[in-house]
């Protein structure tokens, strides 16, 4: 009796353990999912925020002052594409001297 109740003892404990083992494993893969999507939310925001970002500053380009003629006159102003307005842009620009 005592032989087949360690026996027993012995199953449930490695039952036990395996039970343990496979729910750590669980909520590991449960973790590494709920990271992945985290980082997936993180990523697509970040990309959220430079197409916001892109807008804005395409819709806060200041048109006005690249109207020609020259307001009042028959001074054309240089024609400057949307693209070359930013500083950061290298473009050789020349425009006519004048002033009112």
């Amino acid at each position: 009796y005592t032989l087949q109740k360690d026996e027993e003892d012995e199953e449930g404990d490695i039952r036990r353990s395996l039970k343990f083992i496979k729910d750590k494993l669980m909520i590991s893969q449960l973790n590494a999912v709920q990271t992945d999507r985290l980082s997936m939310l993180r990523a697509m925001s970040a990309d959220q925020s430079e197409a916001q970002v892109r807008e804005i500053k395409h819709h806060s380009i200041h048109k006005d002052a690249r109207k020609s003629p020259y307001v009042g006159t028959d001074i054309q102003r240089t024609l400057l594409a949307d693209r070359n307005v930013p500083w950061e842009i290298a473009f050789p620009y020349n425009p006519p001297d004048f002033t009112e």
